[in-house]
């Protein structure tokens, strides 16, 4: 079996912040053995159906999308499910995967805090 993580973020149309998405899907890449993909939701490319055709164009039977929200809010409950029930009927002979947003994760504080630490004043 050959696996695939496809991160999901929302998607911005700002370019700097879908940058910032692609290098943090770098940074995860160096750490896994399978290959990682990048996928938005909305207002940016690529989109969770093209992630998981280039996923499945390499090989890909097992998928794992795990998104980039920090909350169990309606992308997760409702959103992302719908999306992915479209792509699970498109793709019978893949298993896949959908993984829990950040939550309130000690360790989600612990980088709030260090961040809340070295906030700039404003002028």
């Amino acid at each position: 079996m050959s696996a695939a993580l496809v991160l999901l973020g929302h998607g911005s149309r700002n370019p700097v912040a879908t940058e910032q998405f692609h290098e943090l899907v770098a940074q995860l890449q160096a750490r896994r053995n399978e290959p990682v993909y990048a996928a938005f939701m909305e207002l940016a490319e690529p989109s969770l159906g093209a992630a998981v055709a280039a996923a499945v164009d390499r090989g890909a039977t097992e998928i794992t999308v795990q998104p980039c929200f920090l909350f169990d809010g309606n992308h997760i409950r409702r959103d992302v499910p719908a999306m992915l029930a479209g792509l699970v009927a498109g793709n019978a002979a893949v298993t896949f995967r959908f993984g829990r947003p950040l939550g309130a994760d000690r360790r989600v504080v612990d980088i709030l805090a260090e961040h809340a630490e070295e906030a700039a004043c404003l002028d």
